[in-house]
């Protein structure tokens, strides 16, 4: 190639750049200039919307985040953090309501989603994808490592919370939660080995399914175990304890020193003992006790809630651990 072709490919290589460089500029200008804070008891959102989003489609999204923000912070009567910065794009792709959620870790934390406008507010509101992203907000990163923990947290409460909200029943809390269950089943005999390597590699060996299914069944047992000591203490309790000693400490965390800080304020070994039980193990974690306590009968390959008072009331305190029964 010659000096002219070389420069021309050169300009051409600039060109398209700055092209990049200049729409990413015109968004963070417009975000910069349109944040909508929206306040949610101990936070604040500040909400930057694509600029391609009509009046009524940016309003529709602010009741949708509001919505969401205020449901995660049921589960200690604050929000997680003082301040997360929400961004909120135009899908390029992808079905549903929000195709895709980003949580982001810096100062402040924050949450890029990316949406299909034209999906009504009650299918936003329907949509696991919110609660998920949202629910990240709970702990910081536990690093790679130990992914698991972290998307397993926010798997057990984006079928939890949609159940507080009211948007899912009861009964569809759990049919949502096994369906889970059965995909990280499957893709456990697939991969046939340990969580702790997997969940280093979640993103190379595609390991998605196994990885965060588990995560959402250690949390949900840890939530029986707590109940069944006859303990003053939930997941509900111990992430409000979390938050108060720890959530802004600035210092990382690795899953080990999160599950021991989650011990001392559970008064318990729960957590790590159910670490010790899952984390080497090729095998996906075992529901039955669980399901027995909780009254989740197995029938055809459905799951089929227990209406005996007892069960009904177990069940129930995990969805509203407020609530008396």
């Amino acid at each position: 190639m010659n000096d002219t072709g070389r420069a021309s490919v050169i300009g051409s290589r600039i060109g398209r750049l700055l092209a990049v460089a200049i729409v990413g500029l015109s968004f963070s200008l417009f975000a910069a200039a349109n944040s909508q804070p929206i306040t949610v008891p101990g936070g604040t959102l500040s909400l930057a919307l694509d600029p391609a989003l009509s009046p009524s489609q940016q309003e529709k999204v602010r009741r949708w985040l509001q919505e969401t923000a205020l449901v995660v912070s049921k589960i200690s009567g604050q929000f997680p953090i003082p301040i997360a910065h929400i961004e909120v794009k135009v899908a390029s792709y992808g079905q549903g309501p929000v195709p895709w959620g980003q949580i982001t870790r810096g100062t402040p934390n924050g949450i890029t989603f990316y949406v299909n406008p034209e999906q009504s507010l009650r299918q936003f509101q329907q949509d696991w994808t919110g609660v998920h992203e949202f629910s990240h907000l709970l702990i910081p990163f536990p690093g790679s490592a130990d992914i698991w923990l972290s998307e397993g947290l926010a798997s057990y409460y984006q079928n939890i919370l949609r159940g507080t909200q009211g948007i899912l029943t009861e009964e569809q809390v759990w049919q949502e939660m096994h369906a889970g269950f059965l995909r990280g089943q499957k893709d456990a005999i697939q991969k046939d080995r340990p969580l702790r390597e997997l969940s280093g590699s979640m993103w190379s060996t595609g390991s998605y399914k196994r990885v965060y299914w588990s995560g959402a069944a250690y949390f949900l047992l840890a939530d029986v175990r707590l109940q069944k000591l006859g303990s003053p203490h939930s997941m509900a309790s111990v992430m409000a304890g979390f938050q108060a000693c720890c959530r802004m400490l600035p210092q990382e965390w690795n899953g080990p020193e999160m599950i021991l800080r989650f011990d001392q304020l559970s008064e318990s070994d729960v957590f790590s003992t159910l670490y010790g039980e899952i984390i080497d193990q090729a095998v996906f974690p075992d529901l039955t006790e669980a399901y027995t306590w909780l009254g989740l009968d197995l029938m055809g390959g459905r799951l089929e809630p227990d209406s005996a008072t007892k069960f009904k009331q177990r069940r129930l305190k995990l969805i509203y651990p407020h609530r008396n029964q």
